[in-house]
């Protein structure tokens, strides 16, 4: 089948920009979450990046610092887990009067207890199981619970940390999380005088970008850096007013329903059922979620396929490598399979290429980082590498003679 088929394989992936809106409950979702994958995996990430960086003195100096911190290791503390934030803003925007919790996994309650004690804060405990650590010459009292094998924290508030106002690991954290670190912000519960007062600012300032005319520049130079500013400033007050976000790798409507819409992004897959009014995450099944485009079955609209890897760039480089995998939905991106026939068990390269073959149905073609195609002729049940020392293939066209 191979032989009566040309490959175009290019250079550069087109990414497309379109807003993606969570359709979740704004009422009871949180204004601001943080989310760290553990903190063996910050130490980790920094010290590769330091490496590469040529800059190793760095990592050493932190492998100092927490050795000093924390003699005995991180005692009574889950490094191996996620930890993370929460944060409300108050209804009427004051930042004071907002309320923040503070998520450490903990292995041992006890211990952890006791480390708090070797720092010299003292946690008193009350008979409704809230601990009140009040350090010396600081102004704020903080305030502990245990659940969910987390340690909850709050500063100032209390209420913060009542038991039926904590929100489960579960729903922030998910069960295979691929990014280092992330924050999500909900711009919809910031009230509108406040939102209007950011874009009135950032509109200034772009403005006087705009009248800026530096020593050598062009007037096709400027003009270029005119249109630049007022596409940024187009996007960013979209940003603030909708909540929108950028991170989409493709977008494709369903040929079977177009008011179905599959995105695919740096942070998995996102669907809408109303024509692209709103968008809602559908990423069960995936366990990596930087996803390259998607590929709809010519013949079963509800088959689509795609690949990803399990970091972003530049983690692609290190020495495990991208840790990429395919995946195939039969029920039109709802949920997802990983692909294993004729696949590497571990993928260093990452995937920036998929296509279909409209004559061939089954057909499905994967370009890689590391110059290589992967083809499978039978739907993603089975797949084997077709071209090899190529650059790495980042757009591919098929093509019949």
């Amino acid at each position: 089948m191979l032989k009566r088929r040309v490959l175009f394989l290019a250079l550069g992936l087109v990414a497309a920009s379109v807003p993606v809106r969570a359709a979740d409950n704004a009422a009871t979702s949180p204004t601001l979450i943080v989310r760290v994958r553990s903190i063996d995996s910050v130490i980790a990430d920094f010290k590769y990046l330091t490496s590469i960086a040529g800059r190793g003195d760095e990592a050493r100096q932190l492998d100092g610092a927490i050795k000093k911190a924390f003699p005995n290791g991180f005692q009574g503390i889950d490094s191996k887990r996620p930890l993370g934030l929460y944060a409300s803003l108050d209804a009427d925007g004051n930042v004071q009067d907002s309320k923040g919790v503070l998520l450490l996994p903990v292995s041992d309650e006890k211990t952890f207890l006791g480390v708090l004690e070797k720092f010299n804060l003292k946690p008193i405990k009350d008979d409704e199981g809230v601990y009140t650590i009040s350090p010396e010459n600081a102004p704020v009292t903080v305030y502990l619970r245990f659940a969910h094998n987390y340690a909850y924290a709050s500063a100032m508030h209390r209420s913060a940390i009542e038991k039926d106002k904590l929100i489960p690991p579960g729903k922030l954290f998910s069960e295979n999380y691929p990014e280092l670190a992330s924050v999500s912000f909900r711009i919809d519960q910031i009230p509108d005088t406040i939102r209007q007062l950011i874009i009135g600012q950032a509109e200034g300032r772009l403005a006087s970008v705009e009248d800026q005319t530096p020593a050598g520049e062009t007037k096709a130079q400027h003009e270029f850096k005119v249109q630049a500013v007022k596409e940024f400033s187009s996007r960013f007050t979209r940003l603030i007013k909708e909540g929108t976000e950028f991170d989409s790798h493709s977008v494709t409507i369903m040929p079977d329903n177009p008011n179905v819409v599959v995105a695919t992004s740096g942070k998995g897959i996102f669907r809408s059922l109303n024509g692209g009014d709103s968008f809602v995450a559908s990423s069960n099944g995936l366990d990596c979620r930087y996803l390259a485009q998607l590929v709809v079955h010519p013949a079963r609209p509800k088959v689509l396929f795609t690949a990803a890897a399990a970091v972003p760039p530049p983690f692609w480089r290190r020495p495990e490598g991208a840790s990429s995998a395919f995946y195939r939905s039969e029920d039109q991106g709802t949920s997802w399979q990983r692909l294993k026939g004729g696949l590497p068990e571990h993928f260093k390269a990452a995937p920036r290429a998929a296509v279909g073959d409209a004559e061939d149905p089954d057909a499905l073609f994967v370009g890689m980082t590391d110059g290589t195609v992967w083809m499978s002729g039978n739907g993603g049940e089975f797949f084997s590498q077709v071209l090899a020392g190529l650059p790495q293939v980042t757009s591919i066209r098929v093509a019949h003679r």
